[in-house]
């Protein structure tokens, strides 16, 4: 009989901890961090339009990313994340 997706995903949790889906969750909030950041050196730095635009759906996006992840707060060492102007969130 084939593995469907469930028993795969059921096999590939096998080992996995609180404290390391804690740790990917704290990388991923970082890396949104930086997306911000990156977002609005490109959006200041640009002289392409498109590019600037994109750069502000990306950014747009990733504070939503942002926002849902301090919505449902998990008990980590997540730091802060600040915005363009340096206020801390």
């Amino acid at each position: 009989m084939a593995m469907d997706d469930s028993d795969k995903t059921r096999e590939a949790a096998v080992g996995v901890t609180v404290e390391m889906l804690d740790d990917t969750m704290e990388e991923v909030v970082e890396t949104l961090d930086l997306t911000v950041q990156a977002a609005e050196i490109v959006q200041d730095r640009s002289l392409d339009p498109a590019e600037r635009d994109h750069a502000a759906e990306i950014q747009e996006q990733a504070e939503a990313m942002l926002d849902a992840a301090e919505e449902r707060p998990v008990k980590s060492r997540r730091p802060p994340r600040r915005d363009g102007d340096g206020t801390l969130h």
